[in-house]
């Protein structure tokens, strides 16, 4: 799915399993997001609702780092 917000393709995956396999497929690591990760996501925007800079900044951080969103926080993976 294209999202203007982040000028940039995303996938949604159930899993690290679907994820793998998106990532065999071309995808870019940084531009999936799992079911947790969205989880993480919204447990940041229910403690204050994020802006579209901020989730810019969150998936920049997640394709440079190749990292992941837990606890609605940005890691390394």
């Amino acid at each position: 799915m294209r999202s203007v917000v982040l000028n940039d393709i995303v996938y949604f995956a159930a899993n690290e399993k679907t994820k793998s396999a998106l990532v065999a497929a071309g995808a870019e690591p940084g531009c999936i997001y799992t079911r947790d990760e969205l989880r993480g996501l919204v447990e940041l925007n229910r403690r204050e609702p994020l802006t579209a800079d901020e989730l810019l900044r969150i998936h920049k951080a997640k394709k440079i780092f190749n990292g992941r969103i837990t606890d609605g926080q940005v890691r390394s993976a």
